[in-house]
């Protein structure tokens, strides 16, 4: 009898067997699917989060933004769908006709459709590193990526055989750095998932470049990945003041410029500042020895008097 009852019982485990297994590797597959993935810029789902985002920018700042690169964008299951994206983002301010480009680290937050939510998308993090110096000397390396890309960009624009680009002169030069983390699924029972970081980094160059014969005010922007070159673009201002036929300019920089009529206005300013304090002093010793004049008239004719 016992052997039969133990017999029983071995019998009902086994047969529960596949069933615990089919769990575990149902929570497996749950577990997984939280790892953020990769997702494709032409991918609908993210399409609609940039349009979405833009939007926001829209209407925060008063100006209209637009996603022109998508560096990084990762896609994660948590009860709905969080899209952790690093982007480049470029500005068209209305007001002054200028633009500008600046690296973005978001998070955004779809509610699942059966979420009675006020809004299908919640921003969660938004940041843009702010701007550093960097070096006015260009590496050899980026110099040369850079004039290859304003010759085919001319090239493209214009008719005729490619025309040469050189770089005469860097006036401003900064950067963004971000740091883009990414998740992916281990093969060893030792670890579940792998990290890795790679380094972005925004570059904003405003400098002349000699296009063919003549000198154009430039502003360029680049994005690296990890040293890799992946975007670019620019902004050409036309043939510089300081110089139409190439050479090195001699003319002030913009900057300088803006600096100067700033120094020229301070110093009109304290100039005045300083003939109104002579006046007030001088007016202030005049009325003070008027004053002590008429009080020794006076302490004079009481004297007389008496």
């Amino acid at each position: 009898m016992g052997r039969r009852r133990g017999g029983g019982a071995l019998r009902r485990s086994a047969s529960l067997l596949p069933l615990v297994l089919l769990l575990a590797l149902s929570l497996l597959a749950v577990c997984s699917a939280h790892f953020p993935k990769e997702v494709d810029p032409s991918d609908p789902s993210l399409l609609s989060v940039k349009d979405w985002f833009e939007e926001e920018l829209d209407k925060k700042y008063n100006s209209t933004n637009e996603i022109v690169h998508f560096c990084d964008a990762q896609k994660q299951v948590v009860n709905g769908f969080n899209y952790m994206v690093a982007a480049l983002v470029k500005t068209e301010y209305h007001e002054n006709e200028t633009s500008e480009w600046m690296l973005h680290s978001f998070k955004v937050f779809e509610h699942p459709a059966w979420e009675q939510a006020p809004e299908k998308y919640e921003m969660t993090f938004d940041e843009a590193p702010v701007f550093e110096d960097a070096d006015l000397a260009l590496p050899a390396k980026v110099s040369t990526y850079v004039t290859n890309q304003l010759r085919e960009a001319h090239t493209r624009d214009g008719a005729g055989d490619a025309l040469a680009v050189t770089l005469a002169e860097v006036v401003e030069h900064y950067e963004q750095e971000l740091e883009v983390e990414k998740f992916s699924a281990s093969d060893k029972p030792s670890a579940t998932t792998l990290k890795t970081v790679a380094e972005l980094v925004s570059h904003r160059v405003y400098g002349r470049f000699v296009i063919g014969k003549e000198k154009h005010d430039i502003d360029v922007v680049f994005v690296t990945m990890n040293g890799d070159f992946i975007y670019f673009d620019y902004a050409d201002f036309g043939v510089s003041e300081d110089s139409g036929s190439g050479g090195a300019g001699t003319g002030p920089k913009p900057d300088v410029k803006l600096l100067t009529m700033k120094t020229s206005a301070l110093g009109i300013f304290l100039v005045g500042l300083v003939v109104c304090g002579i006046f007030m002093v001088h007016f202030y010793r005049k009325k003070h020895k008027k004053s002590k004049e008429d009080w020794y008239i006076e302490q004079l004719t009481d004297i007389d008097e008496l």
